[in-house]
């Protein structure tokens, strides 16, 4: 009977211990929920917490850098605060690395794992919470004082407002066009500042603080207007018109005229309708577009002034061939005559055409194609009188062709020298000519008689003619040249492009490359360029 009674004893005690393991399985169990409710609880009050700290941050740096705007003083306070505030921001997000982790581990019911995310977490709390006193010790401002900085802004404002309204009334008889429109501006500027003035909005002190920013960019805009509308309106109804009739008196262009009259006129009709910065751009625009017009007429009339000036030189050279052809008509073969001639009609119409048309844009090409078809006419008519002396020995022809090249000579070392390039190639073309022509010389005073067929004679004839190409090049180009820079030195007033563009004219005259500089000038001035009246004080100062 004693192992049954045992038995049961066993039993009862069995049946405790399972109790007492259920009992405490479910004491767990409720001390987990309890804990996982608790840590859920405290997530919830950190998110708030957070989003509390982001919001006032983020409230107080809008109000700072609204501040910097009217204060620059407050810059560095701002530098400091954006620094604190970017710190913020890198703990919330490793806080928001834990807060993953640590609702991963409550949803699978992992307590100890639990609790060692959330420790984790309340120490970057904690961190966070000192972070964000760092940035309440740096504002630099409460309440009271910010309002302060605004009435101080108001008062500046108002400070500049009553001395934009002496200025204008001291200058009113300048600013005759513009100063009705002007006033009433100014009076809406005064209105606005007066109803900030009087606005009460502790509530809502950033839009109050940015409303006061953007009335005195206004102001400060206003300042800008009125420093520039004076030499505007100057240009508007002074100087527009008064270039436009400095075109027509040198272009006598009424078609022309008229229709940038009509443009200058409806900019004095609707410039006050438009803003500042827009009727600007219109004018540079048209300025730019009239002085262009001007300089090229200017030029053209260089050019003209120049090739009238040495067309008579040309009209002598063209005598001096007919001259020679009624001497020597007889003595020159049919065929070679018929080319002479030919070449003789050409350049006359080409002589003719730039007499007669003085206006063609290419003028100055062809009055150098047409010295340079003189010049080989001579030359041509040169060879056949070679020729024929050495078949018939005619002294006549001789004397003649000897003597138009002396002259040749003569006005290359009076007039011609100095449009050389100073190189070591000329020196020694200059030397060689020297050289043959005092032998030549010395053979005819030594002979009483010369043979067009002789090596100096021929050698002094082609120096002769090679550097009279050359140099007559030169100076057609080098004049043009001359002459298009006087006009640029007008144009290069706050216009970089045109600046570089003589430095580098400069730079290629010290080597005489007077064609290549010819050239870029061409390309230049048909190419469109920047606006140069970038500085309406300098150009009104100009043409005052």
């Amino acid at each position: 009977m004693n192992w049954i009674f045992y038995l049961k004893i066993s039993a009862v005690a069995l049946l405790i211990l399972l109790c007492l393991i259920a009992l405490g399985f479910l004491t767990y169990l409720a001390i987990r929920r309890k804990k996982i409710n608790f840590y859920e609880a405290e997530i919830n009050t950190w998110n708030k917490e957070i989003f509390k700290i982001e919001n006032e941050e983020n409230a107080n740096l809008a109000i700072i850098k609204n501040l910097v705007k009217l204060n620059s003083d407050y810059l560095k306070h701002k530098d400091e605060l954006i620094q604190i505030n970017q710190e913020t921001n890198k703990k919330i997000q490793q806080i928001n690395e834990i807060k993953i982790q640590l609702n991963e581990e409550i949803d699978k019911k992992k307590l100890s794992k639990s609790t060692k995310e959330y420790k984790k977490m309340r120490k970057e709390i904690n961190e966070l919470n000192l972070i964000h006193n760092r940035f309440y010790v740096a504002l630099p401002f409460d309440l009271t004082n910010l309002y302060e900085q605004m009435q101080i802004a108001l008062d500046h404002s108002f400070k500049c407002l009553n001395t934009l309204k002496e200025y204008l009334n001291s200058h009113k008889q300048k600013l005759a066009k513009a100063f009705d429109s002007l006033e009433a501006e100014l009076k809406e500027l005064f209105r606005t500042t007066q109803s900030l003035e009087e606005e009460n909005k502790k509530d809502n002190l950033n839009n109050l603080l940015n409303e006061i920013y953007e009335n005195q960019k206004k102001i400060d805009l206003f300042i800008k207007k009125i420093n520039g509308i004076k030499n505007l309106e100057w240009f508007i109804f002074n100087y527009l018109p008064h270039l436009n009739e400095e075109i027509l008196n040198l272009s006598n262009n009424h078609s022309q005229y008229n229709d940038y009259q009509k443009e200058i006129v409806i900019l004095q009709e609707t410039w006050l309708n438009n803003q500042f910065p827009k009727n600007v751009k219109k004018v540079q625009k048209l300025a730019f577009t009239l002085t262009k017009i001007k300089y090229r007429y200017e030029v053209r009339l260089e050019e003209i002034k120049f090739i009238e000036n040495n067309l008579n030189e040309l009209k002598n050279q063209i005598l001096i061939v007919v001259n020679t052809l009624k001497d020597f008509n007889d003595a020159i073969r049919e065929k070679d005559r018929e080319i002479i001639y030919e070449m003789l009609t050409e350049i006359k119409n080409d002589f003719n055409l730039i007499k007669n048309d003085l206006e063609n844009e290419e003028l100055i090409f062809h009055f150098k194609n047409l010295a340079l078809k003189i010049l080989d006419l001579q030359s041509k008519v040169n060879e056949q009188i070679i020729n024929y002396q050495k078949a018939h020995n005619h002294k006549n022809y001789k004397d003649f062709l000897i003597n138009n090249l002396e002259n040749l000579y003569n006005y290359i070392f009076s007039n011609l020298t100095i449009y050389l390039d100073n190189n070591k190639q000329n020196m020694n073309k200059m030397k060689e000519l020297l050289k043959y022509n005092k032998a030549f010389n010395d053979e005819w005073i030594k002979r009483k008689k010369m043979s067009l067929s002789s090596k100096n004679f021929i050698k002094r004839n082609e120096l002769i003619q090679e550097i009279y190409i050359e140099a007559t090049t030169k100076k057609i180009y080098q004049k043009m040249v001359e002459i298009w820079i006087t006009q640029l030195e007008k144009l290069k007033i706050q216009n970089k492009k045109i600046v570089n563009l003589l430095l580098s004219i400069n730079q290629s005259k010290s080597q005489n490359d007077y064609e290549q500089i010819f050239n870029d000038l061409k390309k230049y001035t048909k190419r469109e360029s920047k606006n140069v009246f970038k500085n309406f004080n300098e150009i009104r100062r100009t043409n005052s």
